[in-house]
């Protein structure tokens, strides 16, 4: 029996490497990993006074990874999800930096445009820094 638990960060960073090497491998497989979705590319969060905020969508059949990266404070997290026609739903939280977790929901209206919602973020104390509410729909664009 194990009398020394692992704690919570170590618990965390485990996850976050399993997921980063996972998505690693699903991007990096010739043949059955190729992207091959609508929506693959680098996107940008537009909302007032929030620059060099950027997420990668790589998309293979109905299964998709997120990496999300921010150029001003070096953060970045990742999430898998599922596509079902034009949206996004994530089932594997988005962890960041280790401090924080949410799922989120991407609705397109186009190809190269759609909605970003958070759908739930933990603990509440990290989350609060982020300049949109749970809930609030914001605004994604494909750079390319």
């Amino acid at each position: 029996m194990n009398q020394n638990p692992k704690p919570v960060t170590a618990i965390r960073t485990n996850f976050l490497k399993k997921t980063a090497a996972s998505l690693l491998a699903m991007l990096l497989l010739p043949a059955t990993a190729i992207a091959d979705g609508v929506y693959d590319g680098i996107w940008e969060i537009s909302y007032p006074f929030v620059t060099g905020e950027y997420f990668t969508i790589h998309q293979v059949g109905n299964t998709v990874a997120l990496i999300s990266i921010g150029v001003n404070d070096a953060n970045w997290g990742a999430a898998m999800g599922e596509i079902e026609g034009n949206r996004i739903t994530t089932f594997d939280p988005l962890v960041l930096k280790g401090e924080s977790t949410s799922t989120f929901t991407i609705e397109f209206f186009s190809d190269t445009a759609g909605w970003f919602t958070l759908d739930t973020c933990s603990p509440f104390f990290v989350c609060d820094f982020l300049p949109w509410e749970i809930g609030e729909a914001v605004r994604v664009d494909k750079v390319f």
